[in-house]
């Protein structure tokens, strides 16, 4: 019967915090992303609201489950998603939730471009599994 309290993922240096984890985010994300870090703010300010909302799904996904987590990510795409939308086309919040209603009367099986793409999305992946 095997009774250790230490994971085992922590013996091999995939710890959370360990050191290879540390040095595995400085070089592939941190140092990569310095320069756009350094001038984000001043070309992006308007969408500083959804780095703030993955930042806090990651923060948050160290301590739910899996599943929760994914969720969280969708949620915060889904916002990001929502506030690109409403800056690209100048909508006020209001404006936006009101426009919602006539996003029943858009059908994409009436446009052949829709169609293709959506015939070559499913070719690719059945031929790809």
């Amino acid at each position: 019967m095997l009774t250790t309290t230490r994971a085992p993922a922590a013996d091999k240096g995939y710890a959370l915090f360990s050191r290879n984890a540390l040095l595995f985010a400085l070089f592939a994300v941190v140092i990569p992303n310095v320069l756009f870090l350094l001038v984000a703010p001043f070309y992006i300010a308007s969408r500083l609201i959804s780095p703030l909302l993955f930042l806090a799904a990651g923060i948050a996904g160290l301590f739910l489950p899996a599943r929760l987590t994914f969720i969280l990510f969708l949620l915060a795409a889904l916002i990001d998603l929502t506030l690109m939308v409403m800056m690209a086309f100048h909508l006020p919040f209001d404006v936006a939730l009101d426009s919602l209603k006539y996003s029943a009367s858009i059908n994409p099986a009436k446009s052949a471009l829709y169609v293709c793409i959506v015939l070559v999305v499913t070719a690719t992946s059945a031929l790809s599994a």
